[in-house]
């Protein structure tokens, strides 16, 4: 397996629509039926910050709960804002 760059890997590809991204998730990653959890965390973390780049916005806390292993392949990530408050 060629040497894979993390940056590189946890980024997702814009699309047409602002809110929506494609990750390709490579073959080396596997562990048993799918790719690492922190694949998929790491590029929905990576997608929220394409979606507002604000410094103030930043991520500072993220939970997740993985339900099923990330395929190797092409996999699609929506980013909604479910709340945005003040402090």
């Amino acid at each position: 397996m060629d040497a894979l760059d993390l940056c590189d890997l946890l980024t997702p590809v814009a699309t047409e629509d602002p809110a929506r991204f494609t990750l390709e998730v490579p073959d080396g990653l596997q562990q048993g039926r799918g790719a690492w959890g922190g694949v998929a965390t790491g590029a929905m973390t990576a997608a929220v910050g394409m979606v507002d780049p604000r410094p103030e916005m930043a991520v500072r806390s993220l939970s997740a709960q993985l339900v099923a292993p990330l395929l190797v392949g092409t996999t699609h990530i929506v980013v909604e804002s479910l709340r945005r408050g003040s402090a």
